[in-house]
């Protein structure tokens, strides 16, 4: 069985369209990178017919005749996963929602977008208007001249848009425009240490730099276009507090539970040493109720720590 395999998407946005380009390849074709036979990929659009779209219309086109029409709703693989009518109209969305102009695509990755129509006329195959385009009026200029010649076809030919950039790998684009402070992402994990480059998922504990430029700097020597630059909300960053405990009959008499494993639970009578903690009395009581339970501890209350620091 022939599908498609989906390894990244970069969408591209203009003043007036959305084109839908995707890092994608057959799974039943391979090709050679770095000395190795990998399954093949490469930049392009994820259909022709998505071509010069609004961003409406781009929804629209999916609905319409993507996941009205299909049969078995499965319609690419992503992430190890079939993408059924649900899952593309996310993929769609979320590539809506983080597309990129071509000058922020340059400005980020370094990659110029390579573009050209692919025209096959009776088994023989030649390019037309191949450019190499690292700004938006001049690739809003390609797509008129692009649409024109498709339009103006004859019978006998096929036409295929082509948009790509020089890799086989994720671009990992970033808006160039964020002002202010911002934090380094690499995958699902910020930059937590400068000295030893630790990368943690606890935004909580991402260094903040003051621009992208520092950053940058920062790591010039490290290739630092592999890595993400996201603005820096001060609001995410306060941490929830967590005021209360849980206090129960131990050996030891009056105890604190400091923290729990699968099988055990671990008392402590000093409540700076607690590590297990709750947001809110009706979370630390539902704890009780349905874990503790099971250990069989006594007279089992929840404490709030700032009355308790008061009284003690």
């Amino acid at each position: 069985m022939s599908y498609e395999i989906v390894y990244g998407k970069q969408f591209i946005k203009t003043k007036n369209y959305i084109l839908p380009i995707v890092l994608m390849g057959s799974n039943n074709c391979t090709m050679y990178y770095n000395g190795k036979e990998i399954r093949e990929r490469d930049w392009t659009l994820l259909s022709n017919n998505l071509f010069g779209l609004t961003e409406e219309q781009l929804k629209e086109r999916i609905q319409k005749d993507w996941i009205e029409k299909t049969t078995y709703d499965e319609f690419f693989k992503c992430n190890g996963k079939w993408v059924n009518s649900k899952g593309l109209t996310d993929f769609i969305n979320t590539g809506i929602k983080k597309a990129l102009t071509i000058e922020e695509i340059y400005k980020s990755t370094g990659y110029i977008t390579q573009c050209s129509l692919s025209v096959w006329e009776n088994h023989n195959n030649h390019q037309e208007l191949n450019e190499y385009i690292k700004d938006n009026e001049s690739f809003e200029q390609w797509i008129v001249k692009a649409q024109e010649r498709y339009n103006n076809k004859k019978e006998s030919e096929s036409i295929y848009y082509c948009i790509s950039w020089n890799t086989i790998k994720p671009l990992k684009a970033y808006n160039t425009d964020i002002k202010g402070k911002i934090l380094v992402k690499y995958g699902n994990e910020y930059l937590t240490s400068l000295n030893s480059h630790t990368f943690e998922k606890d935004k909580s504990k991402a260094v903040v730099f003051d621009s992208i430029e520092k950053a940058k700097e920062h790591f010039k020597d490290w290739g630092w276009s592999n890595f993400r630059f996201v603005k820096f909300n001060a609001k995410e960053r306060k941490p929830k507090e967590k005021n209360f405990v849980i206090q129960y009959i131990s050996n030891y008499g009056k105890s604190f539970m400091k923290k729990h494993t699968r099988n055990s639970i671990y008392h402590t009578t000093c409540i700076d040493g607690i590590k297990q903690r709750f947001e809110t009395k009706e979370k630390a009581q539902e704890f009780i109720d349905t874990i503790l339970k099971s250990f069989r501890v006594e007279d089992c209350k929840v404490v709030d720590i700032r009355e308790y620091a008061k009284e003690n």
